[in-house]
């Protein structure tokens, strides 16, 4: 009977894998390369426990996505939570949306904007477009108009950059009417109130 019970276990069907291998061996879960990788926490009210959504943007999706930012009529782009790339464009008629799978195909075109679900998460809009361009713009002696946190707003004048690529703006202004300084990024301005080019030109 032992022998009988040593050759059953002896026995060892196509795809099974026995508690040996477990501890013996490793298993390696390839994965698409990705250009972003991010996650998203959203509430599942249905039932009633915390999920987490991994937003994960393949090279492919990324080469789209590079491709349609720099147009001109570009409103957003959306990561869905099943992996796809919503890219949303106005149009005379209103907007129109490209939905692109993960393999960089522009799979579906609607012509109007679809929804964006708890799951899902805008990572580029125009509005951001513009505020980069506008950073991306000003020079040391700028006087400029930023966001000094989330709530407040600061005017104060660039007295010089630092960083990779001068990413990084220090800024002399009033604060409750004291001078102070501060280092913002160039994402962080608003608006270019008057540019060392006007004051060369007076």
């Amino acid at each position: 009977m032992a022998n009988k019970l040593k050759e059953l276990s002896d026995v060892v069907l196509d795809g099974q894998i026995s508690i040996f291998d477990v501890f013996t061996e490793k298993y390696k879960k390839v994965t698409e390369k990705k250009a972003l990788d991010t996650e998203k926490t959203i509430l599942d009210t249905d039932k009633d426990k915390i999920c987490i959504i991994h937003h994960e943007i393949t090279l492919a999706q990324q080469t789209i996505i590079d491709k349609y930012k720099s147009k001109d009529n570009i409103n957003r782009i959306i990561h869905y939570g099943g992996g796809g790339v919503g890219i949303e464009l106005k149009n005379d008629d209103g907007f129109k949306t490209i939905y692109v799978n993960k393999k960089g195909l522009e799979e579906i075109k609607w012509d109007k904007q679809i929804r964006v679900l708890d799951m899902d998460k805008v990572i580029f809009t125009f509005e951001s477009k513009h505020k980069e361009g506008i950073g991306k713009r000003v020079r040391v002696e700028d006087y400029i108009e930023a966001y000094y946190s989330k709530e407040e707003i600061i005017q104060g004048t660039i007295t010089h950059t630092y960083g990779l690529g001068d990413e990084c703006l220090c800024i002399n202004f009033l604060h409750n009417k004291k001078k102070s300084s501060t280092a913002i990024p160039r994402s962080m301005v608003i608006e270019i109130i008057s540019s060392i080019d006007e004051k060369v030109g007076d």
